[in-house]
């Protein structure tokens, strides 16, 4: 009878423990960034942790950054968690790290759209960042670049204020990369003024434009003229 009670007692502790484990383990996978939005039926767009470039800071998984051929941008991952590590990894030009969650990036000397992913580990998304080098604003010929009409920009600055500078380049919208995401909710073309003729087009975009409409409405006046330089 002895032996029979602790028998039973003895399966009744390894069932306690098997629904504990199970336990713990649905709490860990529920509190996972990816996992909880995913439980809850919906998506955030965020990765779990934050990029900051230039002088801006996304905890987007898709962003969009602009540079002139050459130029170099550092890359930082801003940890939520401290046991946290990333890795960076970049599609052209040349990549360098430089501390425990920075990078440097050198674009290439060619016009063009270049990928680069920050990944956060354990249990986050990545980033995608669209590096976009632009065509350099001297390489303006008149009112037309390449055929597609930019307008004239004025000799003497609006009010004299900076924001109303040419811009140090024009982002080259082409057939093929039209439809590269530039935040969680727009495409490259989503910016193109709506003027006649084929490509490639040409715009101007501010990454704090892009970063403070990730999920909102954009709307353009169509026309020729130039906007706001960079």
């Amino acid at each position: 009878m002895g032996e029979e009670y602790v028998d039973e007692f003895l399966r009744g502790l390894v069932l306690l423990a098997r629904r504990f484990v199970i336990g713990l383990i649905a709490v860990t996978v529920l509190l996972s960034p990816i996992a909880s939005e995913r439980a809850l039926g919906f998506s955030s767009e965020k990765a779990g942790f934050t990029i900051r470039f230039k002088h801006e800071l996304s905890p987007y998984r898709v962003i969009a950054v602009f540079s002139l051929p050459d130029e170099k941008i550092m890359i930082e991952a801003i940890p939520h968690d401290s046991d946290a590590s990333y890795s960076f990894t970049a599609q052209g030009g040349a990549l360098r790290k430089i501390g425990r969650y920075r990078w440097l990036w050198k674009a290439p000397g060619e016009r063009g759209v270049y990928e680069g992913k920050l990944i956060g580990q354990p249990g986050y998304h990545c980033i995608t960042v669209s590096f976009f080098v632009m065509v350099p604003f001297t390489n303006l010929k008149g009112q037309h670049l390449n055929g597609y009409r930019i307008g004239k920009y004025p000799d003497t600055l609006l009010h004299f204020l900076p924001s109303y500078r040419p811009p140090r380049g024009f982002i080259e919208v082409t057939e093929e990369n039209q439809d590269t995401m530039v935040s969680p909710h727009f495409t490259l073309k989503q910016f193109v003024c709506n003027q006649d003729g084929g490509f490639p087009k040409y715009l101007v975009l501010r990454e704090r434009l892009v970063l403070n409409c990730p999920q909102g409405t954009v709307g353009f006046e169509t026309g020729t003229y130039p906007g706001r330089g960079q």
